[in-house]
């Protein structure tokens, strides 16, 4: 969340002062990328397999090796004769996924990861073209308002990371989708009357709303809502799922803007963050506090 608008922060204002002109996109993307070049290189070196999953998916000579060699921790392997019968656990995974009480939590992942992608790739990621509209028609008073408000969403997921253990991941969802529609509304109703400074902290608090709320909380009520047995499985499809709404409010904002203009396309995206909010009321469900890794064997 944070490399996403510090990419748009650095790229989209200093790089243009370069003098890039035309090239400004291709600097983009090649900025991203050589940052996701660094982060897996960083993976490869220093994060590591949770326990329980390589005793599940490696043999046991090998994943207490591993182990000892990671986590420092001395392991003593006693044979043990008794069969072991196989099952296919990963069928078996994907079916209790379908059961309560885990069809409840799948759900709310799945409906606030897929809302918070599509309210926004339909705004955030068009903010240099509304900004034209509510802040400046001069490109670099575009790429000037668009890297300050930017700002806002780095300090919204750090402030969402950092209280998501003391407020919750429901709260913090609901409370961004709250900050997400209020922008909306008074967007879409006042943008045209209000000045442009008051416009441009519109923009920075949709923002911090998203990033601190459901930006931040979508990944991780998907990851802290399963045991590991059943994590895999879950974030996949939560994953997989959100994706369309990426893909919606990738391709639905320009057609609606081109339609029925800012005022009522800002309203009608106010829908968005309005059903993420009702159904994050409805489906009561926090991960924090809650151990869910013995769920299974009980």
């Amino acid at each position: 969340m944070v490399h996403r608008y510090c990419n748009i922060f650095i790229s989209g204002h200093y790089v243009f002062l370069l003098g890039v002109g035309e090239l400004l996109w291709r600097m983009a993307v090649a900025f991203v990328g050589g940052i996701a070049l660094i982060l897996y290189i960083m993976r490869l070196k220093y994060l590591k397999e949770s326990p329980t999953w390589i005793v599940n998916h490696l043999s046991l000579k090998k994943a207490s090796l591993y182990i000892q060699k990671h986590y420092d921790v001395q392991i003593q392997l006693v044979d043990n004769e008794t069969d072991v019968k196989e099952v296919d656990t990963a069928k078996a995974d994907y079916k209790r996924l379908l059961k309560p009480p885990y069809l409840k939590r799948i759900t709310l992942a799945t409906a606030i990861s897929t809302l918070q992608g599509m309210q926004y790739y339909a705004v955030g990621l068009y903010i240099p073209i509304i900004a034209k509209y509510m802040i400046s028609e001069d490109k670099l008073g575009v790429l000037l308002g668009t890297g300050i408000v930017n700002i806002a969403g780095i300090i919204g997921a750090y402030l969402g990371a950092q209280y998501t253990y003391r407020i919750g991941t429901r709260k913090l969802t609901m409370i961004g989708f709250a900050i997400v529609l209020f922008v909306m509304i008074m967007t879409g109703l006042l943008y045209s009357v209000m000045p442009m400074i008051i416009n441009s902290c519109l923009i920075a608090l949709f923002l911090f709303g998203h990033a601190g709320g459901p930006g931040t909380q979508g990944k991780t009520i998907g990851a802290m809502s399963f045991p590991t047995q059943l994590r895999s499985q879950a974030t996949g499809i939560v994953e997989s799922v959100s994706r369309t709404g990426s893909i919606i409010g990738t391709f639905i904002f320009p057609i609606i803007l081109a339609t029925v203009g800012l005022n009522q396309t800002m309203l009608i995206i106010g829908l968005v963050p309005l059903i993420g909010l009702t159904i994050t009321f409805v489906l009561k469900w926090e991960p924090v506090g809650k151990n869910v890794e013995n769920e299974l064997s009980n």
